[in-house]
C-alpha cells in the first residue's frame, strides 16, 4: 500500500486517517520534486557562473558538444 503525507515537526503525518500496526516496518521515500525550498530553476540561478571553459553556444549546439554531431547552422 502507498500512503501520502508530509513532515511536521520532524514527524511524518499521513494525509489519510490510517492506523498502522505498532512496530510495522515502513519505507519513507522523499518526493524531492515537491520540495518548495529547492526547485531546480532556483538552484540553477543561484549556482550559475560565467567562465571561459564552457563554449558560448553550448545551449544551441549541445548535440555537437555531447555527441559530436556537426554543428547546426544558425
Amino acid at each position: 500500500m502507498t500512503y501520502h503525507g508530509y513532515v511536521e515537526n520532524g514527524r511524518v503525518v499521513l494525509d489519510e486517517s490510517t492506523v498502522l500496526p505498532e512496530g510495522a516496518r515502513v519505507c519513507v521515500v522523499v518526493d524531492s520534486s515537491s520540495d518548495p525550498k529547492s526547485p531546480a530553476l532556483q538552484w540553477l540561478s543561484e549556482n550559475a557562473v560565467m567562465n571561459d571553459v564552457c563554449p558560448g553556444d553550448l545551449a544551441d549546439q549541445h548535440d555537437h558538444y555531447l555527441y559530436g554531431v556537426p554543428k547546426k547552422d544558425r
